[in-house]
């Protein structure tokens, strides 16, 4: 009797053994999966938009060594938080205009300005041009990111997990005067823009 109440005993013992280390298999499992979320979720989160091949988010001081060491020369602050660099750009001389956040001095957007091909107002010869090297630079754009997320006659999208590219025509400078612009916004930069203005109210 005392024999079957110990092999009784130690089946309940095995039993609750073997249901313990099943629970702890399951918790290693879920904490394997959580944490390789995390750090998936991490690695895509910490990705910045890419502009000649280098990312968006780092300071000025180090984008403006980036542009001088590929030929741009550096026009200085043209207004406040934006600088501008003057070199080609896919063949054609372009404007870079780089804009940073307030405080932390980031680059978070570019704007890629074609002034050569500026349409001005009721001229329809700049307007042919201009609309031309749209489609060229939406080609060119759609070989490397793929099919445009929107596109309508006043602009084309990428949406990326990155950021934003667009191409559009728009009035930089001079009322009355449209040029091609190309803009990448830095995703993470961008919210780092928005919190530091929001913190001066």
């Amino acid at each position: 009797m005392k024999e079957k109440i110990f092999v009784v005993g130690c089946n309940k013992e095995h039993r609750y053994i073997r249901e313990n280390i099943k629970i702890f298999i399951m918790m290693i499992k879920r904490f394997l999966l959580l944490f390789t979320f995390a750090i998936c979720t991490e690695f895509t989160m910490s990705q910045h938009i890419k502009f000649l091949g280098q990312p968006l988010g780092c300071p000025i001081t180090e984008f403006k060594q980036r542009m001088t060491s590929r030929g741009y020369q550096c026009n200085g602050e043209v207004s406040p938080n934006c600088y501008s660099f003057i070199g080609r750009f896919g063949g054609d001389e372009v404007e870079v205009a780089s804009y940073i956040t307030p405080k932390s001095k980031i680059v978070f957007r570019i704007a890629v300005i074609y002034s050569n091909y500026s349409h001005y107002s009721g001229n329809s010869a700049s307007e042919r041009t201009h609309k031309n090297k749209i489609e060229i630079l939406k080609q060119s754009y759609i070989k490397k990111y793929g099919k445009p997320t929107l596109s309508d006659e006043t602009g084309i999208w990428w949406f990326l997990d990155e950021g934003e590219i667009t191409i559009k025509s728009s009035e930089m400078w001079q009322v009355g005067k449209k040029e091609i612009v190309i803009w990448y916004n830095d995703k993470i930069g961008s919210t780092k823009y928005t919190i530091e203005c929001e913190s001066d109210y």
